[in-house]
């Protein structure tokens, strides 16, 4: 796992600081968040974020969150096709569904693209040496799922850039509460001017 952690300004040698020690002053460095993508899902590969409840609301999630994606982005990831591509029982599921409610728009899960589901599509390239990779794929777009009452987090999706495309209904036991939960489906493209060009 590869952890990047902000520095903390250098402690001022002593004498400098009005004549309290260096030894004086502690600095704790706390970890209030996480960032994945290592869960596969049959939308494709996840991205997952776990924030502390003392951090939300200060727009941690989004920074940290927008600056995962433009770090992931900036070169070219590869993943067995089995963990990118949506699976057909997905796109069958979906048709029909709709989200409603006050707090965003309604969308039609059923509009999903097709396309998704062919093998060179615009969801994935192959990899030049699929043989050689086990059938690798290029990841151009990661899903997240969540709950539809988590608000918070919707709103993050949507300011880092990602588009609700579905809602599964009752598809997930949440730890904290005793009814299976719906789960909004956001996506998450690769910027195309990340992406090769396909000449």
């Amino acid at each position: 796992m590869v952890s990047d952690y902000a520095s903390l300004p250098p402690l001022p040698a002593n004498g400098s600081n009005n004549g309290a020690a260096a030894t004086d002053i502690t600095r704790e460095t706390k970890m209030i968040g996480s960032i994945r993508t290592t869960t596969v899902s049959a939308w494709g590969l996840s991205i997952g974020y776990k924030l502390r409840s003392d951090c939300w609301g200060k727009g941690y999630a989004t920074r940290a969150i927008t600056a995962f994606l433009e770090m992931y982005w900036s070169r070219r990831r590869l993943a067995p096709r089995s963990e990118v591509v949506v699976l057909p029982e997905v796109q069958a599921s979906a048709g029909g569904q709709t989200r409603q409610g006050d707090d965003g728009p309604s969308v039609p899960t059923g509009d999903l693209d097709t396309r998704l589901l062919a093998k060179g599509n615009g969801a994935t390239r192959d990899a030049e040496s699929d043989v050689d990779r086990e059938d690798q794929v290029e990841v151009t777009h990661l899903i997240a799922q969540v709950d539809l009452e988590n608000v918070g987090s919707m709103k993050v999706c949507e300011k880092c850039g990602g588009r609700l495309v579905a809602v599964e209904k009752e598809c997930i036991k949440v730890w904290r509460f005793a009814e299976m939960r719906d789960m909004a489906v956001w996506r998450f493209d690769k910027p195309s001017d990340s992406l090769p060009s396909q000449a």
